[in-house]
């Protein structure tokens, strides 16, 4: 009796835990919906961070007074600019920035003296900065340095809603080829354009009725001017990190121009579509080569430029005339480096690819927010898995709030069967999947593991 009565308990006791856990996800779930976005980087917060303005000073002022004489035309600097004036401030990190605009050894020539300067002096504005990574190679500091560049220069944009000149295209020399849009999405129409001669895919903000995900206000034109507001300062941040990027596996983003109709975005035109449309259409395709044409650009962010994506999945994944995968959509990335200002991302990926220390509070209440390399990291193990299976992660789910107790709980997806298995994943790719969604972020391998693991899998298949 007594242990019937135990069973009883412990039963009522798992359906409580499984309920809370329901609700649990529905409260995150619409809190999300409804709770403000993010505080953005203001003026103010900009003003007061003295330490970043002093080190852009100082940069300034050794281009100035040490380079001047090697300098061409648009490196050459009169006078640094104040801390309010932001225009200012853009076109000259632009410079420091835009391997199009400056020679890149040029550039990188001044900031390795600007570098080499910060040892002469325990006042320099960069010593303390450079201190927290005083076991990187010049290289890496170099790296270090154009990444608290590149972050403010997308913060100042994202802050006056302005692109640096050579950013800008002329509205002349992009073409729309049909006023039937390619693609629609929530925010932006895709049309198919040229730009010198090449296909482009051109991304043109739309304000839709609704304004779906936009906090609500009190009439319809101040809606409209937020959404327009909003989805402006979105493409600024975009524009300047995507602009910069240059990778066989990145989709190339060549800058953007507004015209009658608003501001558009001019990328590379990808003719086979997202990766899930490819391989609906060509299913004996090697999917491992595949997913290491997306390893490979994944690791050049996070290796190389220090790009977090931050909604790495299927459908930001485009193949073009080539059958090579290219990364995609870089709405909601940011940059990592050791001089950190203060930031908040707005974006919002999928939730079936958001890693549970996202979906979950901190012990301290704290959800994350801003994308991580370990958020990345885990949304590609499941990347990989749909690039094997062509269903979506947790495809059972139908609603968000299911895919959010699921990973809550510690759930992953099952290993598929013996069809999937001959579409090339291995055991060893498979232990890889799975370590790349574990639970403790610290676990999951880098960028470099990763990339060394799916190699070997692509040599055992050949031999």
């Amino acid at each position: 009796m007594s242990n019937i009565r135990a069973e009883k308990i412990q039963s009522n006791a798992a359906t409580s835990n499984v309920m809370w856990a329901k609700l649990r996800a529905v409260v995150l779930l619409v809190g999300s919906w409804l709770r403000p976005f993010p505080p953005r980087w203001n003026i103010d917060e900009l003003e007061s961070n003295a330490e970043v303005y002093q080190t852009l000073t100082s940069a300034l002022s050794y281009i100035m007074t040490e380079s001047k004489t090697e300098m061409p035309s648009p490196l050459v600097i009169q006078a640094v600019p104040s801390e309010e004036d932001k225009e200012s401030w853009i076109e000259l990190l632009a410079m420091l920035v835009d391997a199009d605009r400056v020679d890149e050894s040029l550039r990188k020539s001044v900031i390795r003296r600007w570098i080499r300067s910060s040892h002469q002096s325990d006042q320099h504005p960069l010593r303390r900065n450079l201190q927290r990574s005083s076991g990187f190679r010049e290289s890496e500091a170099i790296r270090e340095v154009e990444r608290l560049c590149i972050d403010s220069l997308r913060k100042l944009c994202e802050l006056t809603e302005k692109l640096p000149a050579s950013f800008l295209l002329h509205p002349r020399s992009v073409h729309i080829s049909t006023n039937k849009p390619a693609g629609i999405g929530g925010f932006a129409d895709v049309y198919r354009g040229t730009y010198k001669g090449g296909s482009v895919a051109v991304k043109r903000l739309i304000i839709r009725d609704d304004c779906a995900g936009y906090p609500k206000v009190r009439s319809r034109t101040s809606l409209i001017a937020k959404c327009s507001h909003e989805l402006l300062q979105d493409l600024c941040r975009e524009v300047v990190i995507w602009r910069l990027l240059r990778h066989n596996n990145i989709t190339q983003c060549y800058g953007a121009y507004k015209d009658n109709d608003g501001m558009s975005l001019v990328l590379e035109w990808m003719d086979m579509g997202t990766i899930t449309e490819y391989l609906a259409r060509h299913s004996t395709e090697d999917r491992l080569k595949l997913i290491y044409d997306v390893a490979k650009g994944l690791f050049y962010l996070h290796d190389t430029v220090g790009v977090m994506h931050g909604d790495v999945r299927c459908t930001n994944i485009l193949i073009n005339h080539r059958g090579i995968a290219c990364l995609s959509d870089f709405n909601i990335s940011r940059i990592l480096y050791n001089v950190r200002l203060q930031t908040n991302s707005r974006g919002r990926a999928s939730w079936r690819y958001m890693p549970p220390e996202v979906l979950e509070p901190s012990n301290e209440g704290v959800v994350a927010t801003l994308p991580t390399r370990e958020g990345d990291i885990y949304a590609f193990g499941m990347t990989m898995l749909e690039i094997f299976t062509g269903e979506p992660p947790f495809g059972r789910h139908t609603r968000d709030q299911q895919v959010v107790v699921t990973v809550s709980r510690g759930v992953r997806p099952s290993r598929p069967g013996d069809e999937v298995a001959q579409r090339g994943l291995s055991d060893d790719m498979w232990d890889l999947i799975v370590q790349c969604w574990q639970s403790d972020p610290q676990t999951r391998p880098s960028m470099t593991d990763v990339n060394e693991r799916i190699r070997e899998a692509q040599r055992k298949t050949r031999t």
